[in-house]
This record gives C-alpha cells, structure tokens and sequence, in this order.
C-alpha cells in the first residue's frame, strides 16, 4: 500500500476515533461513573479500524467478532508463550514430541484460514465493486480478475495478503 492509499483512509481513522469517545462518554454515564475495560473498548476500535480498511465495511456478525476476538488472543498466547527450545536449543524436539503447542496452533491456524475466506466470499457475493479499488479485499479481487496481469492470484495467496496486512 502506498502512502497516498493510507492517507485516504484518514477519515475512517478519523471517524472510528470519534465512535470510540463516544462508545467510552455513552459507558461512562450509563455505568455511573463505573470502570470501563479499556482492553476491550481498544480492541473493538482496532478491529473496528482495521476491517473497515482491510473490507470496507464493518464485520458486525457477532459471531465473527467473537471469532476473531478468540483468534486474535490466541495467537498473542501462542507467540508470547515459553518456549524450551529458545532455552535450550538441544532440547527443542520436546515441544515437537508433546504436541501440544502444535496442535493449538494448526487450530489457530484453520480458524484464520475459515475467517479471511468468510471475508474473501461475503465481499464477492455482495458485489462491492464500486468505480475503483477502494480498500484492499478490493484491491486484491481487482488483481485476481484482471485479465492483463500475468498471474493467478490464487484464494490461498489472497487469504496469506489478508494475514500480512
């Protein structure tokens, strides 16, 4: 993405910043002056920002959002976990034969493989193509569909884009 293209969303930035004052004043009133869990309040901007951006439209499926929100956690538990093998490089093979951190990877990793194609599908199927690329699912469904570019881009290296961006 160029500079020019992460200017443009400027305004979504701008807006989501006004939701989320907002969404704290609302709780703070109707709490009575309550605490307000910031860790939740932040992730559901930074989600809320980043779908609009990656989408262009907000992911409002509480199911999905529930999704993501397990996904997320989980992939920050498995990258901040200890590991033997960065101790002791020779005994690395142990976390290889247990299996276990493995395996609640490879299911982190089917969970994002099934929500990008859930993304990737909803925005063909509601045909958001408007005059120009204007987010990046646009951008890469534009890249898959044409014809003068000479490479396949696959669903596959669609989802692998959506999980880098």
């Amino acid at each position: 993405m160029s500079t020019k293209k992460i200017a443009s969303y400027k305004t979504i930035r701008e807006e989501e910043v006004g939701n989320l004052i907002e969404n704290i004043s609302n709780h703070a009133s109707m709490s009575n002056g309550g605490p307000i869990e910031l860790s939740k309040v932040l992730f559901s901007f930074m989600f809320d920002v980043i779908c609009r951006i990656v989408s262009g439209k907000f992911i409002m499926e509480e199911r999905r959002y529930a999704l993501i929100r397990e996904v997320v956690e989980e992939s920050f538990r498995l990258i901040g976990r200890f590991s033997i093998g960065d101790v002791f490089p020779s005994l690395s093979w142990l976390e290889g034969l247990i299996g276990l951190i493995s395996r609640r990877a490879r299911i982190n990793r089917n969970k994002w493989d099934l929500l990008f194609e859930e993304v990737i599908q909803a925005h063909i199927q509601s045909g958001e193509n408007n005059e120009g690329p204007n987010n990046f699912v646009d951008i890469l469904l534009s890249l898959k569909n044409n014809p003068s570019i000479n490479f396949n881009l696959t669903m596959d290296q669609m989802k692998g884009q959506l999980a880098v961006s």
